[in-house]
This record gives C-alpha cells, sequence and structure tokens, in this order.
C-alpha cells in the first residue's frame, strides 16, 4: 500500500489550529482544581494531642525497652495482702507478656516514631497538612494512647497493693497509739 501523502504532510496542509471546544476546557481545568485543595491548618488543641501522642510513644518505647526488665522482677516480687492474692498472678502474668512482646511493641513504637517525624518534617512543626497527614496525626494520637495503657494496666494493678499497705501501716500505727495512751493513761 502506497501512501500519497505522509501523515506529516496532512499537517503541514492545514492552514488553520484545530480549535477544541472551550466548554471541555473549562471542565478539565474545575476538575483539576479539586484536587488541588491548599493544606489546611492545624488546630492548637489538634498539635498538642499529636505531640502528646508521639512523647507518650516516645515515653512507651524507653520504659518497655530499658525499665521493664529491670523493675517487672521487682514488681512481681511483691504480694498484696489480705484478700487480694490473685491479683499477683495476674500482675505477673501482664508484666511476663509485656516483656515477651516487647521486640513486637519496640516495632510498633519505631513505625510511630519514624512516622511521627516524617510528618513533622511534611507539615512543618504541625502548621498544615492535606488529609493523608490529618489521618497519619490522628493515627499519632491513637497510638499514643494505646501505649499509654499499655502501662497504666501495670500502674493499676500495683495501686491497690501500694494503698493496702499503706492502709494497714496506718491501722498498725493507730493501734499501737492507742495502746499506748491506755497504758499511759493506767499507769500515771
Amino acid at each position: 500500500m502506497k501512501y500519497e501523502q505522509l501523515p506529516y504532510e496532512l499537517f503541514l496542509e492545514m492552514e488553520e489550529e484545530p480549535q477544541y471546544a472551550d466548554t471541555q476546557g473549562q471542565s478539565m481545568i474545575l476538575q483539576a482544581k479539586i484536587y488541588e485543595k491548599q493544606p489546611e491548618a492545624f488546630s492548637p488543641q489538634f498539635r498538642k494531642a499529636v505531640w502528646l501522642g508521639i512523647l507518650l510513644t516516645l515515653v512507651t518505647a524507653i520504659l518497655v525497652s530499658f525499665c521493664l526488665p529491670i523493675i517487672s522482677g521487682n514488681l512481681s516480687r511483691t504480694f498484696f495482702p489480705f484478700w487480694l492474692h490473685g491479683l499477683n498472678h495476674a500482675l505477673g502474668q501482664y508484666l511476663f507478656w509485656l516483656q515477651s512482646q516487647s521486640k513486637w511493641i519496640g516495632y510498633i513504637d519505631g513505625v510511630l516514631l519514624g512516622s511521627g517525624a516524617v510528618l513533622l518534617i511534611a507539615t512543618r512543626n504541625l502548621r498544615r497538612g492535606n488529609k493523608g497527614q490529618r489521618m497519619l496525626a490522628l493515627t499519632q494520637i491513637i497510638g499514643g494512647a494505646v501505649n499509654i495503657f499499655l502501662l497504666l494496666i501495670p500502674i493499676v494493678m500495683y495501686l491497690p497493693n501500694v494503698l493496702l499497705w499503706l492502709l494497714t501501716v496506718l491501722v498498725v500505727l493507730a493501734a499501737l497509739i492507742l495502746v499506748i495512751s491506755l497504758v499511759r493513761a493506767f499507769l500515771f
């Protein structure tokens, strides 16, 4: 098949440029602008919550990695007075679980801290961000809350122990003071 004219010669013969409908061009521009939204400013409360989430993640990573192996033995050796002996076993099991899962908790905290650093850089210290960056900031808040919850469980389990021992010491001191005052009253 032989061509009489080559394709580029057809374009040379055209006297005027092709006209496109203006409405089609306008609709393309309008559709493109929908996706080009400017980043919105973070509110001060949201910024504080994100910073708190990052800080709680950092504290949890440090405590679980370095401090938990040192203090868990001492915490599990203390015993609850009176009727709360069942909490000894529960506290020991939770601390054992926390130590055995510390590798995975460390990985998750590392990812949260890394994404928090990227978030701080990308949003210029949490000043402005798009929807994806807001979702990442919300993930930082939720991650910090879950991390503090991991640390609050042993504290809440250990708090009755401290309070019952304090109550026991106060009762013994009150009984001792009562005995001393009764002895003093009868002898003098």
